[in-house]
């Protein structure tokens, strides 16, 4: 029925059943998730589970980048971009990258 009503794939599907399990504990759980399915709130237990899921990539996100190739300043993964911020790893890349998009400044004539 989740997957039906979301499409979603199986495994998304049991874990937004068991985020349901966990904060209603209903006697029958396929009754539960059709009354939610039918008042709409079922897609908010959606966004629950993918909010914790993007969460828990952010958090593998430095270990994984422990593994890719070093920028020119060192820094392993360091031009790789933190999922959190959109800004690069290295905090030396990160300066030239705040410096490659800042605005010229206006008024100045040649």
């Amino acid at each position: 029925m989740v997957m039906n009503e979301l499409g979603v794939d199986r495994a998304e599907a049991g874990q937004i059943a068991a985020a349901v399990q966990c904060q209603y504990a209903p006697r029958n759980l396929a009754g539960c998730l059709g009354a939610l399915a039918k008042s709409g709130d079922l897609a908010d237990f959606q966004g629950h589970v993918r909010g914790r899921a993007s969460r828990q990539q952010a958090r593998l996100a430095p270990d994984d980048r422990r593994t890719r190739p070093c920028c020119p300043h060192g820094e392993a993964g360091g031009v790789d971009l933190n999922p959190r911020s959109g800004r690069p790893w290295c905090p030396l890349c990160r300066i030239g990258a705040a410096a490659d998009i800042e605005p010229a400044p206006t008024g100045a004539g040649p």
